[in-house]
């Protein structure tokens, strides 16, 4: 970097011995001259690169990363900054005592699951059900919907990922007829479950994609646990939209769950075919970039990744595309690209963002 500070250094002496000569030209804008100068030293660092690699490193140039977080100038790839194992062992050990301070008699079952971790090979995805569940559900006909959490495990799934639903036992019934909570604004504090509901059930169970978190304890905290349990990489990531502001005092550091959250968590959306647009679908709103889309309808590949055609909702109320958002540090990533592009179909997120119809 010693020349661009020499020539750094040239300038200021040239501008301060100049001043008294700008005052008597009067005020005027500038920005346009400098964006010029800018870009004429970024093509004279270029231009001296080609000609001398040997330089290359002591050159300072403005560029665009790649969608691989590749430097197309020096080759070198961006780092993806997460917590380490430290912080990971303080966070578990943070949670595990949450759990014992408000919920001491069913702390057990947050450490049963803990030993079942151990037991079990990585998880690629870890989706948050509740948050899935109970998203664009605030309306009077609202309700726990498992179609939902169904379409984005049938989309990870489809894209060969190792995916774990962490679900309430009470949102989880192992017979017919059968009622769970409704937390939306309708007026039923309950609804039924449905024979196509409970057959989701017990697919999942079959498959082995769910694990039931016990009643009496947060089931946020199943899930931050595994997050932070696998320091492999890539490392877990976890499907939800729950914000965690009510989580980010005493777990860890200001920057240091920062770092986690943007680096592990995915965010989502639905898009509901033939219906009004949602409150959080307005104009203004900022849905993750689509980049792939599956049928729900089609059983889920483990070999295969690539995009699947999306099939016709053909269920009454229609049933949803799901929209996986990049996690935070993967916009980062990707240099100049926005990160809060809209969505420009219903059918067309998180290493890249993905989507599904049912």
């Amino acid at each position: 970097l010693e020349p661009l500070r020499a020539d750094h250094a040239d300038a200021d002496a040239d501008a301060g011995a100049g001043a008294d000569a700008d005052a008597d030209c009067g005020d005027g804008d500038d920005t346009g001259d400098a964006d010029a100068d800018d870009g004429a030293r970024d093509n004279r660092f270029r231009q001296q690169r080609q000609a001398d690699p040997a330089s290359a490193s002591q050159l300072c140039v403005r560029v665009q990363l790649q969608a691989n977080g590749e430097c197309p100038c020096c080759g070198s790839s961006a780092k993806l900054l997460t917590i380490d194992a430290q912080t990971c062992q303080h966070l578990k050990s943070a949670i595990l005592h949450r759990a014992a301070t408000r919920a001491s008699r069913r702390e057990h079952h947050l450490r049963e699951f803990a030993s079942w971790l151990e037991e079990q090979p990585r998880f690629d995805y870890l989706l948050d059900g509740p948050n899935i569940a109970y998203h664009n559900q605030n309306f009077a006909a609202g309700r726990f919907s498992y179609a939902q959490i169904d379409v984005i495990l049938t989309l990870l799934r489809a894209q060969g990922a190792r995916v774990l639903l962490l679900l309430p036992a009470k949102y989880a019934p192992r017979a017919l007829p059968a009622e769970v909570p409704n937390h939306t604004c309708s007026k039923a504090t309950n609804t039924e479950v449905s024979e196509e509901d409970f057959g989701r059930l017990s697919r999942w169970r079959e498959q082995g994609l769910m694990y039931e978190c016990a009643t009496g304890l947060y089931d946020d905290w199943f899930w931050m646990y595994a997050a932070a349990h696998d320091l492999s990489e890539p490392r877990t990531r976890v499907v939800t939209n729950d914000a965690m502001r009510d989580h980010s005092l005493d777990l860890m550091p200001p920057l240091q769950f920062q770092r986690w959250r943007t680096s592990q968590i995915v965010p989502f959306c639905f898009i509901y075919p033939d219906q009004p647009e949602r409150p959080d679908q307005a104009e203004g709103a900022q849905p993750p970039v689509p980049v792939a889309s599956a049928s729900a309808s089609e059983p889920a590949s483990s070999s295969s990744s690539a995009p699947l055609t999306p099939a016709a909702a053909s269920s009454t109320p229609p049933s949803p595309s799901a929209v996986l958002g990049t996690t935070v540090a993967n916009q980062n990533k990707v240099g100049d690209s926005e990160a809060g592009a809209a969505t420009t179909t219903a059918t067309a997120t998180t290493t890249t963002p993905t989507t599904i119809t049912a």
